[in-house]
């Protein structure tokens, strides 16, 4: 079987235990997050170009790919940051209108949330990754009825005014029986 006629049956793969880790450049105020693989994060002042970096924060995480355990593919998830829930976000926001909307239908609404790109704005994953997140994630579900969908982050208002809950280890993420 090839991987474009494969019905895919997606489970993590290569799970890596660290930290997301956020700085704060004291010369412009430019925040950045990153994974660090490390057993404890990084937490030295350092100069890069114009930016002056400093520790700010960290939480334990892991990162993770999904492959299929029919045909063997790979989808790469090292943009991921978390996968958050919106909550008492704005009746403006777009994630949390959708997220309302469907808890009516039974359908579960996720935001993932991903590193910045290298020009500070906001990342996202395309369509391939986030197929294989909403299929393994509604795998898990044992209830008619329920459904998980997780769309990129950027459907969100504004990262400044986000009340989203943010999960980012998976074995945080609801079991069936919490939804």
């Amino acid at each position: 079987m090839t991987e474009d006629t494969c019905n895919h049956s997606w489970k993590i793969a290569n799970p890596r235990d660290g930290f997301i880790v956020a700085e704060k450049c004291f010369h412009c105020g430019h925040i950045r997050e990153y994974f660090a693989s490390e057993r404890t994060p990084p937490k030295e002042e350092y100069r890069e170009g114009a930016h002056y970096y400093n520790f700010m924060t960290s939480a334990q995480t892991v990162q993770f790919n999904m492959r299929c355990e029919t045909c063997g593919k790979v989808v790469s998830l090292r943009n991921l940051m978390a996968i958050m829930q919106c909550e008492h976000c704005t009746g403006h926001c777009p994630l949390h209108l959708i997220s309302r909307t469907a808890q009516e239908q039974k359908l579960w609404v996720y935001g993932a949330l991903c590193y910045a790109t290298p020009d500070g704005s906001e990342g996202t994953l395309d369509l391939e990754q986030l197929l294989a997140l909403n299929a393994f994630f509604n795998s898990r579900l044992r209830s008619p009825g329920k459904k998980i969908l997780i769309l990129p982050s950027t459907f969100r208002a504004s990262p400044a005014t986000c009340k989203a809950i943010v999960l980012t280890d998976v074995g945080m993420l609801p079991e069936e029986d919490d939804l």
